[in-house]
């Protein structure tokens, strides 16, 4: 998480870069405080501004920081050392023994910025040398699950995850065939692809 950090003396931001789409939101946002309150220009993708003496332009600036901050979530914000916004903490109380899972499902969890377990509805898992799928069944809400190309065996911890509505089992020849017969009845409404499996 970057940390924003506001003098009374001057407005000092540095941005690290996390992704373009939140940094171009905030460029746009300290933009248009520059246009209305006439302050220096920013660089590209960092800003780094001056204000004014006057505490009512202090004021003006630091809501528009603010204001920008919030809408890319990733930034905790202090006005002379004094937390003013912090966003909510990734989730990271699961369990999960399997490396190849649980790298998977830290990235899920940093790119959908889930802050509780039932807030993950998608995970995508393809190429990532899984053997093991306990663990998973604490992300009850997840809908979707590709877990297609890699080395499963049991998927059990599946049949406990009641709101899957899509699972892409596809080259895990070693899946047990009675857990994919089980998954089915259990979701006869979800699409369920097993091209191989293991009696």
């Amino acid at each position: 998480m970057g940390v924003i950090k506001i003098t009374e003396t001057a407005l000092a931001v540095v941005i690290k870069k996390y992704y373009r789409g939140c940094h171009l939101r905030m460029w746009l946002r300290l933009q248009r405080c520059y246009t209305a309150h006439h302050f220096y220009t920013f660089p590209d993708f960092y800003a780094s501004a001056l204000m004014e003496r006057s505490m009512k332009s202090k004021l003006l600036f630091t809501l528009c920081v603010v204001t920008a901050i919030a809408s890319c979530q990733r930034y905790a914000v202090t006005l002379n050392n004094q937390p003013v916004y912090s966003p909510a903490p990734l989730y990271k109380g699961y369990k999960i023994a399997d490396e190849g899972l649980a790298a998977c499902v830290k990235q899920a969890i940093a790119d959908q910025k889930v802050t509780e377990p039932t807030a993950l509805s998608t995970l995508s898992c393809t190429f990532a040398g899984v053997k093991d799928l306990s663990g998973i069944a604490v992300f009850s809400k997840l809908r979707s699950i590709n877990l297609s190309n890699n080395q499963l065996a049991s998927i059990q911890p599946l049949l406990f995850m009641a709101e899957l509505s899509t699972v892409n089992l596809n080259e895990n020849p070693n899946v047990v065939c009675e857990d994919v017969a089980s998954l089915e009845t259990l979701l006869p409404s979800a699409l369920i692809e097993a091209n191989a499996c293991s009696q």
